[in-house]
């Protein structure tokens, strides 16, 4: 975490506000510029696909948790 203290870089979870902005309103919950706020709706395919992306990383996970058991 220092080490990117001391060389900091912008990025999608870290960048640079203007005091003058953030004294406007007191608020400290500035959305990042650079990040778009669209968001892809997904279909009903598609949620499928991820939920059993999602089902089957968790059996592997437990799978490995009961041979360490």
């Amino acid at each position: 975490m220092i080490e990117w203290w001391d060389n900091r870089q912008e990025n999608e979870i870290a960048w640079r506000v203007k005091v003058e902005d953030l004294k406007e309103e007191f608020d400290l919950d500035v959305k990042n510029p650079t990040r778009s706020d669209f968001q892809h709706a997904l279909t009903a395919q598609e949620i499928l696909v991820e939920l059993r992306k999602s089902f089957e990383k968790s059996a592997t996970i437990l799978q490995q948790i009961d041979t360490k058991l």
